[in-house]
């Protein structure tokens, strides 16, 4: 019984030469900061997230112009009603081409039968002749 008295009083006396520190205070003495530090450069997480956002921004603004872009190119491909001048202009493309048909025709049967009239000579006259009287 003694001997466990003798513990709990030599614990006691440990116990109350240890420093004690309240909850409230802390245990570790902390020097002043350096007054060259600046967080935002030594603090690994701070700077990488400031070159985050700065990547983030200039993504932003690519992202914009090639927006932009795409509309652009989205309204040049839309169909566009034709002016009144690429209407005119058509229509006369066509008459022309149309009318050439028949001028063609003519000048070609002008062609054969003047051709006729000198292959044959007089006969041909006759043949034309005999044709229109009967």
């Amino acid at each position: 019984m003694a001997a466990i008295i003798a513990q709990m009083t030599r614990a006691n006396r440990e116990r109350k030469k240890r420093k004690r520190v309240e909850t409230s205070k802390c245990m570790y003495k902390i020097p002043a900061f350096d007054p060259t530090f600046d967080a935002e450069i030594h603090n690994n997480f701070l700077s990488r997230r400031k070159q985050y956002q700065s990547i983030e921004l200039e993504l932003e603004y690519i992202n914009k112009i090639l927006e932009a872009a795409c509309a652009k190119d989205e309204y040049e491909r839309l169909p566009r009603k034709p002016t009144c001048f690429q209407l005119i202009l058509e229509l006369m493309f066509i008459v022309f081409a149309l009318s050439l048909v028949p001028w063609f025709l003519y000048l070609l049967e002008y062609s054969i039968d003047t051709n006729m009239d000198s292959y044959f000579g007089n006969e041909s006259q006759k043949i034309n002749s005999s044709l229109h009287m009967s």
